[in-house]
């Protein structure tokens, strides 16, 4: 369909556009319905030849089937190369003295960015400090989350801001340690890690591990240890979660698809318990 004002076909791919902004030249954001979806979503649309951004951001867009130079961007899919897109309209405006978009700011879009595009932003940084000493050797688990040791050969986990404040639950972020300019300044400011003594490294663990295979496949942690590790620290956590795992309050899935009108049953998982392991201790750093 073409809207009134926008410069482009758009209707073997959408049967209604609700809203457009022209962000720069060739580069418009849109909220739209897509052929075969019930609802609108948000969505960048670039024009292949007109938008002033690199040909790495170019590759993430999908071609539209209305026109091949029309280049399609999930907002909801952080996937989708979203963050490169505003992250190079919010440097050509800046290239051209022109104001930023609103309630976008770079830094976050960077480093939220890494997680999902490290092609491109680069790979979150290992901190080089803790609030236990200088880091003196490191092993990265995953994309954000690494394994450290200190000056003073203590062990800790560092966990990097977009991953600890969307995959982690209050009760184990209460039991991480900060550095001071991120307690001083607030560290949704500074968008500092988060750093887990080996007592409290295990729940972290824990809770990421569904989220990231990358950790079960770095084999640098023993799981049955970290379960072991989870009782002995946090018997309460341990049983709390199995009651919630017995009883399917863990399924967030059934959940979210109940909350949204399906006859879905909650159910429990025997081997998303956390079990005791008689026969091996509670050291699950294999470093």
């Amino acid at each position: 369909m073409r809207d009134n004002n926008l410069p482009f076909l758009l209707e073997d791919d959408f049967s209604e556009i609700c809203h457009y902004e022209a962000y720069c030249p060739g580069v418009y954001y849109i909220v739209g319905q897509r052929l075969g979806e019930e609802i609108p979503a948000e969505y960048y649309i670039v024009h292949r030849e007109q938008a002033p951004l690199s040909d790495a951001a170019k590759a993430y867009g999908e071609a539209a089937v209305s026109d091949p130079n029309l280049l399609i961007y999930r907002m909801d899919d952080p996937a989708s190369g979203r963050s490169v897109v505003t992250y190079e309209v919010q440097k050509y405006l800046a290239g051209q003295h022109l104001p930023l978009l609103e309630n976008e700011d770079v830094l976050m879009t960077a480093i939220y960015g890494m997680e999902h595009h490290p092609e491109y932003f680069g790979d979150y940084p290992v901190p080089p400090m803790t609030p236990r000493g200088a880091v003196t050797r490191h092993k990265r688990l995953a994309c954000g989350v690494f394994a450290l040791e200190t000056e003073s050969f203590e062990r800790m986990i560092a966990v990097c801001h977009p991953v600890w404040s969307c995959d982690l639950s209050d009760y184990t972020v209460k039991q991480a340690e900060m550095l001071d300019s991120d307690l001083r300044q607030g560290i949704d400011s500074t968008l500092g890690y988060l750093f887990f003594p080996e007592s409290a490294g295990c729940l972290a663990l824990f809770e990421l591990w569904r989220f990231y295979d990358e950790i079960m496949a770095s084999g640098l942690i023993d799981r049955a240890a970290m379960m072991n590790a989870i009782y002995v620290h946090h018997p309460e956590y341990a049983v709390t979660y199995n009651k919630r795992e017995q009883e399917g309050l863990n399924d967030v899935g059934a959940h979210f698809w109940r909350w949204l009108g399906f006859d879905v049953e909650p159910e429990g998982k025997e081997d998303q318990l956390i079990v005791f392991h008689a026969e091996v201790g509670t050291d699950y750093l294999r470093f």
